[in-house]
Formats: C-alpha cells, structure tokens, sequence
C-alpha cells in the first residue's frame, strides 16, 4: 500500500490514478487540515476506494473531526467515489448548485459519462452511484473553519458547473481547481456540449486577479508557490492570440 503524500503542513495528496496513490481512474484526491476539521476536496471515481480510506486513517489522527467533502464538478473521476466516502464517514457534501442537478440524478449525459464509457475511458459497467444528499452553495459563497475560509468561485469552461474552491491556510491561499486550471498550461476543454471556450476564458480572466499561492489541479502537477502568476500568464496568452493551442506553455 502507496502512503499519502504531505504537500504543505496542512494538504496532503491522498488519491491519485495518475502517479499510482489509488484506483487508475481517480483524480488527485486532497485531504486538508482546516482550523476546526479535516475535509476533502474530490473523491475519485469510486471504484476501489480502500487506498484512499486507508490513507485518510494514516492521515487523520484518531478522535480528530472529519466532516466535509467539497467536489469540483461532476465527471466520475473527481465525483464518483463522493457517495460510498459520505456513507462511510457522514460526510457533508458541498457542490456547485449545477453540480448538485448532476450528483443528485446520475444524469451520464449531462456528466459526459455516457459517452466517456463508450470511448474506454471508464469500464463498461462502470456505474455513478447517485448522491442523496448534497449542500450546493452559489457563487462567492464562503465557509468558515476556525480561522479557515473556504470561498466557492464558480469556474466554467472545462464544464459548465466547474467550480473552485479558494481556501486560506496558514501556509497560504491554496486554489483547489479540479480540471480549471493544469500547472502544464494544458487548455482543459472537451468535446462535449457544456464545454466553453468564452466561458473558460472569462473564468481564466476572474482567477487571474485572485492572490492565491497555492495551486491543486485535479490532475499533474501542483504548485506550491506564487501560483497566480501562472493564471496571470494564461490569460495574458488567450487575451493575445486568435488560435486556440491544445497547450499554453507559461512563459
């Protein structure tokens, strides 16, 4: 069994297909130490999620509260495994309100998943376990921990009801973005119908002008200093070019 991962004093990487941390379909999964409790930003598709129950229980000491899980959209890699997490720890799940319509409903073509599962990208039984009880909040919203402050930005572009969520650490303002903004400079949209070129561009735009210093991508690489320089750089690059380029490299 793979161990978590300390970013920061306060975040730790405990799930992630990617570089083997749990099941090959998941997102990076992040478990933060807030003033009063430990939460979750995303969840991994849900397919095995013993690695991560076992890294939160090497993470989290034992009699120390657990409450939150905060979801950055819908696709089944970041919300899927979100349910079998709630029921296991009676966690409160926070979403975007266009991320709780999808959640809630299993709705595979709003969440692209119909079409995800047709390509391979998921197994072909692979099924959303739909979420009962979900807590959206709107735009600028903000949740307080003790001296932690959790605001939700609404992101579009990636998806409609992408959202990320500022969150103020001792360490500094870490931006948990799910598939809105890749330290690679990669330009996250989709062929499908709720991915937007205008709306990502705005969204781009917004997180440009937010001091955070702290970036944590629902997929690659992090970046644990002066991350809105790289935010400033990629609008900076779509304000400036007519093409659209399947990757925007930071100067």
């Amino acid at each position: 069994m793979t161990e978590p991962i300390r970013l920061t004093p306060n975040i730790y990487l405990i799930g992630s297909g990617e570089i083997g941390l749990s099941e090959e379909h998941d997102s990076h999964v992040y478990l933060v130490k807030t003033g009063t409790t430990w939460v979750l930003f995303d969840a991994g598709a849900g397919i095995q999620t013993e690695p991560l129950l076992y890294h939160i229980q090497q993470v989290i000491p034992q009699g120390q509260s657990f409450s939150h899980l905060f979801l950055t959209h819908c696709h089944a890699d970041h919300a899927g495994g979100a349910a079998s997490l709630q029921s296991k720890y009676r966690l409160q799940v926070v979403t975007g309100q266009l991320t709780m319509e999808r959640v809630k409903q299993a709705d595979e073509p709003a969440m692209a998943l119909d079409v995800a599962r047709l390509e391979g990208i998921y197994p072909p039984d692979y099924v959303f376990t739909p979420l009962k009880e979900v807590v959206s909040y709107p735009d600028n919203a903000q949740l307080r921990f003790g001296q932690t402050t959790i605001t939700l930005i609404e992101t579009p572009g990636h998806s409609a009801d992408s959202v990320c969520y500022l969150t103020e650490l001792p360490e500094g303002i870490a931006l948990f973005c799910g598939d809105t903004l890749f330290a690679s400079g990669l330009l996250p949209l989709l062929n499908t119908p709720d991915s937007d070129l205008g709306a990502y561009r705005k969204t781009i735009q917004r997180l440009s002008t937010m001091p955070f210093e702290i970036l944590c991508p629902g997929h690659g690489l992090f970046i644990l200093k002066k991350a809105h320089e790289l935010a400033k750089q990629l609008a900076d690059k779509l304000n400036r070019s007519i093409y659209i380029p399947p990757i925007i490299t930071p100067s």
